[in-house]
């Protein structure tokens, strides 16, 4: 990120900030939407992958788990979860093979389940060999995946320059391609420890015994030969055997970017869930128009500042299109729709700049495309907090927030509240609809 000019427009602080996004309405028999109470109400984390899509949207990875208790910083805020059950040794081991050689070309651990989710790009990292063993392949190559122990817990994005497709690992990659096309062909892993067990041992040169590992094997279409193969698989400490780890936020020690200690607590996760999402492919209809499925109509909201410099929009009636689009199908107000606000701001190191929110259901942030804020699911009961100093930004650096909210479920309230003492630039008093994004 480049420094930001726009300090130079600051005409002090504003007394009110309008935020302007775009909501979009669904029908209550959209199959994530018009829900009734369910055991599995509740806050689920993980639902999400840690970075935005290339397409500037959520991608949905799958089961997250259920949060019973907050995980808290030192001022006791609620904040995002992290970590969990993990595999033995906290990590697990990635090798690439050139199929036609069939030996290892390339092994390493640096692939941590301390988050409990970990992204495998293998058009977009260096290290796994892509380009060097795939690049200017003339044939068309086909997609094998072998998921013996993940259990379908993850999530693929496949992009070329015509294509972009999503979905979940456990339904598959029916796709041939050509290798030069591919812009990115990247795996999230969710709740890793999933994959406990899958311990090749001696299979780093017989292809066979690979079979219970995860694989992404790529075939020549033509002659059905191993181009590529990429083997994901538990990596076991000597004296780790039996262990289950529990991580708390041992590296949230230490101090932020300003020297101020930091010191979490650790919540604690229940059981896994999908926070009533049906699958990808519903989710992937939420922040986009979709024809025949959401209507959508622009929408600000209006933060007002108070004495202490915190602007504030604070509502538990929040029901921007009562009356409109799809109407309120015969209840008291049009309760089923999506929220997303794009925003940029502007970082002013060590001043305790935040942002906190709170939804009825789903609400995410994302600062720079990486996850400072996870709420999903339906009546999720929190807020969550987060302090900018945590991030790497340069003093007076422009920033750019995307929050994306939901309102899915049968509530007598819907509850919208957003707090932060972020200055945003004078020329974006009105900030841009995501309608871009479609």
């Amino acid at each position: 990120m480049l420094k930001s000019s726009a300090a130079a427009q600051m005409q002090g602080p504003r007394d009110t900030v309008t935020l302007q996004g775009m909501v979009r309405d669904f029908k209550s028999d959209h199959p994530d939407f018009g829900l009734g109470l369910s055991p599995l109400d509740g806050h689920y984390a993980g639902l999400m992958a840690p970075r935005l899509g290339t397409n500037g949207r959520p991608v949905f990875v799958g089961a997250g788990r259920n949060v019973v208790d907050q995980f808290r910083d030192r001022d006791d805020n609620r904040i995002k979860p992290y970590g969990d059950r993990g595999l033995v040794g906290g990590h697990f081991d990635i090798d690439v093979f050139a199929s036609l050689e069939n030996r290892q070309r390339y092994h390493k651990h640096e692939f941590d389940d301390r988050y409990d989710t970990a992204t495998i790009n293998i058009a977009g990292f260096e290290e796994l060999l892509f380009d060097d063993i795939c690049a200017g392949y003339p044939n068309l190559l086909r997609v094998e995946v072998l998921n013996p122990h993940n259990s379908g817990l993850g999530q693929y994005v496949f992009e070329t320059d015509d294509v972009y497709e999503t979905g979940a690992i456990a339904g598959g990659i029916t796709r041939t391609f050509f290798a030069d096309d591919v812009s990115q062909f990247a795996v999230t892993f969710q709740t890793l420890s999933r994959m406990r067990g899958t311990k090749p041992g001696q299979a780093q040169n017989d292809s066979e015994d690979r079979d219970d590992a995860f694989a992404i094997r790529l075939f020549d279409t033509l002659t059905d030969e191993k181009v590529y193969e990429i083997v994901a698989y538990e990596h076991v400490g000597k004296d780790d055997d039996d262990a289950w780890d529990f991580y708390s936020p041992d590296d949230r020690e230490g101090v932020d970017a300003c020297g101020d200690p930091i010191d979490d607590r650790s919540g604690i996760f229940g059981a896994p869930g999908n926070g009533a999402i049906t699958d990808a492919d519903s989710f992937n209809e939420w922040y986009r128009y979709t024809p025949g499925t959401n209507l959508e109509k622009p929408h600000g909201v209006v933060l007002e500042r108070d004495p202490n410099g915190v602007y504030s929009f604070e509502t538990d009636r929040f029901y921007p299109v009562d009356g409109e689009l799809y109407g309120n199908e015969g209840e008291a107000n049009n309760s089923y729709f999506t929220y997303s606000i794009s925003a940029t701001g502007i970082y002013t190191a060590c001043t305790d700049q935040f942002i906190e929110i709170q939804s009825s259901d789903d609400v995410w942030v994302y600062i720079n495309g990486e996850l400072v804020i996870d709420i999903g699911g339906v009546r999720t009961p929190s807020a969550q907090y987060f302090a900018l100093d945590r991030l790497n930004l340069a003093d007076d650096e422009e920033f750019q927030i995307d929050v994306f909210y939901a309102n899915r479920g049968r509530a007598p309230d819907s509850v919208f509240r957003l707090r932060t003492n972020i200055e945003f630039p004078t020329s974006e008093l009105t900030m841009p609809s995501m309608a871009g994004w479609d």
